[in-house]
């Protein structure tokens, strides 16, 4: 299996977190895991780097990760796995301006500038470019517990793709093993 997978971590969490770690068992470590800068243009243009250079054939986005993934699938012919994706992410990050603790301990610092970064990215998902987007390659893993973002918005803005959702799990969507045959299998499929 080649190394043409990319996770994307989700606000304030690092590319060795959780998920990607549960990714890399399922993917025998076949997958890029990149951390990002908390630069929103910086990471795009990072990430859209990584798809290009290394010829990436799934992207798997959560939280933050799923808004920029969904960036990158309206760009390339990629799968695309969204987990609890932040598809209003400027509102939804605005009350964390100040320093803010990585899910590693150390800090960064979000700001205005970032923020207006992500509305100048959210103005690249609008209906019409949603139209494009081959939503047979969209798999959406949503929790129904999720306390910090509304799951319905995601589903309505993504009607038409391949949604399944979860009422164990929250946010953090922290335990991938149930769907580790179906993330493979939705790997495999392009």
């Amino acid at each position: 299996m080649s190394k043409n997978i990319l996770f994307i971590h989700g606000f304030a969490s690092i590319g060795q977190g959780v998920k990607s770690l549960q990714l890399k068992a399922i993917f025998d470590d076949h997958i890029f895991t990149p951390d990002l800068s908390h630069q929103p243009l910086q990471d795009v243009q990072m990430l859209s780097q990584l798809v290009e250079q290394q010829q990436i054939k799934t992207v798997i986005g959560s939280s933050l990760g799923g808004f920029y993934a969904l960036l990158l699938a309206l760009k390339y012919p990629v799968n695309l796995i969204l987990i609890n994706p932040a598809l209003q992410s400027p509102m939804t990050l605005q009350k964390y301006i100040g320093t803010v603790q990585r899910s590693d301990g150390q800090t960064f610092e979000w700001g205005e500038r970032q923020i207006d970064e992500l509305t100048q990215l959210l103005k690249q998902i609008q209906p019409e470019n949603l139209q494009k987007l081959d939503k047979s390659s969209v798999l959406m893993l949503l929790a129904t517990h999720d306390e910090v973002l509304d799951y319905r918005i995601a589903a309505q803005l993504l009607q038409g793709t391949n949604i399944l959702l979860d009422e164990r799990e929250d946010h953090r969507f922290a335990n991938l093993q149930p769907y580790a045959d179906l993330i493979r299998t939705w790997h495999q499929a392009l």
